[in-house]
């Protein structure tokens, strides 16, 4: 496994239908940065965190993106030697032994995230404490030592969606030139007597 050094960013907390996009380089490793957590297998992701584990909620796979309702992304701080996970709600994920996640008002900087061949993963500092993964018998993401489905890390999108096929038309540049008063006289200025004309929408002086 690796770990990685982040740079800063900034960030907040958010929740709702964002699109996240895979990690898969340890440049998208950036404090500051909002992730959720995707068994891409089960096709679901992280919610809210409910007593000792986070919430599942279905999500859409297309290309390397999720995005679904009631995903709620934590925002990543620390460093290298430790990162914490804070939620929405403003607490950090946190844990003190298998199966059990639990939240903390003060910044827990007992995580790490490393590359697997499904992709980045969060784990705990202590080995013990095993990896955060997915439990299909008991749908919830928690941190496991036994062998239970990958959960890997997608991070929030700055692509925005919901936008497609804008095109942008040219206006024709507008050689009228008018009078003072608003009558047209032409479209050569050179051949107008000396005066103020509006050209283009523009006052010029001949």
């Amino acid at each position: 496994s690796f770990n990685f050094v982040p740079t800063s960013s900034g960030g907040g907390e958010t929740s709702g239908s964002d699109v996240f996009e895979k990690v898969t380089s340890g440049s998208q490793i950036v404090i500051g940065n909002e992730y959720v957590l995707v068994c891409e297998d089960k096709e679901v992701g992280s919610g809210v965190f409910t007593d000792k584990y986070l919430a599942s909620v279905d999500v859409t796979i297309s290309e390397n993106t999720a995005s679904g309702d009631g995903l709620s992304a934590f925002t990543l701080g620390g460093s290298s030697s430790g990162y914490s996970l804070k939620l929405a709600d403003g607490n950090y994920l946190t844990t003190a032994a298998a199966k059990s996640l639990k939240t903390t008002g003060t910044e827990s900087k007992v995580w790490t995230i490393s590359s697997t061949s499904d992709g980045y993963v969060v784990k705990s500092l202590t080995d013990s404490y095993g990896t955060i993964l997915y439990n299909v018998s008991y749908p919830r993401f928690c941190n496991y030592t036994s062998n239970q489905k990958p959960a890997v890390l997608y991070v929030k999108s700055s692509t925005p969606t919901g936008i497609n096929g804008i095109s942008i038309t040219e206006r024709p540049a507008d050689n009228r030139i008018y009078s003072i008063d608003g009558r047209y006289v032409g479209n050569d200025l050179n051949i107008l007597r000396p005066g103020i004309y509006i050209v283009g929408g523009r006052k010029v002086v001949r």
